[in-house]
């Protein structure tokens, strides 16, 4: 069985995030970090995060 113990860390590292773009749905949020869907299906926490923050770095250059 997973750990419970991380699914709060996560969501408030989505949160987090997603705060920074108020405009943006929750859906479009998610395909913004991680565009292909086949990946998002089978994606990890772990990888989900490692997208997210490559998301918010390229964001964060323009």
């Amino acid at each position: 069985m997973r750990d419970k113990a991380r699914t709060r860390p996560f969501l408030d590292r989505i949160a987090e995030e997603w705060e920074k773009y108020p405009d943006l749905r929750f859906g479009q949020f998610v395909m913004e970090a991680i565009p292909d869907k086949d990946k998002l299906w089978n994606c990890e926490e772990s990888e989900f995060l490692r997208h997210l923050d490559a998301f918010s770095n390229k964001v964060t250059l323009k």
